[in-house]
């Protein structure tokens, strides 16, 4: 096999599409969190309505009381993973920004190697050191010690076809 070169164009809402997807870009509602964040939206509500209707009525506080303190316990487990997802939605702008500003990416596919050139940075990765790889309509990822993502829509369909290919033939044997 020749080795193929592919001049990508990036543009950085190819990104934002790819990892955000579904215009679902409100951090509370994103994948992995959405579920809890409705739950906690739910137990905040039922505590409030709860309280007011304690109040109105002139009943014990034991109910306003359980839902408040549910309430403040999901909160807790939330918190953790609503931070993971800010401290991610940073790097991926990280990342997006540092792309943009780059004025050369090219990808040099041999049968030993992946290259990615950016600008005056090259990095050379043996197809043995990628330890997982997706492949889906708009993307490949690429993965092992360093993470690579070829967004479709920076090279042209014949090329992204052949990527495909090639990175399939590589890496059969790792699902």
């Amino acid at each position: 096999m020749e080795p193929i070169e592919i001049k990508l164009n990036y543009n950085r809402e190819w990104f934002n599409e790819v990892f955000y997807g579904n215009g679902s870009r409100t951090l509370l509602f994103m994948r992995g969190l959405r579920e809890q964040t409705i739950s906690l939206i739910v137990l905040a509500s039922l505590s409030i309505i709860s309280f007011i209707y304690m109040v109105g009525t002139s009943i014990n506080g034991v109910l306003p009381f359980i839902f408040f303190t549910l309430f403040v316990l999901y909160s807790i487990l939330w918190y953790p993973k609503f931070i993971k997802i800010v401290r991610w939605k940073k790097q991926i702008n990280e990342f997006c920004k540092r792309i943009s500003k780059l004025e050369d990416h090219r990808v040099i596919i041999s049968p030993i190697s992946i290259t990615f050139i950016e600008d005056a940075s090259i990095k050379i990765i043996k197809w043995e050191s990628i330890k997982e790889s997706t492949i889906k309509e708009s993307y490949i990822e690429l993965g092992g010690t360093i993470n690579f993502l070829l967004v479709k829509k920076s090279m042209t369909n014949e090329e992204f076809e052949n990527l495909t290919i090639v990175v399939k033939e590589h890496l059969q044997g790792l699902k």
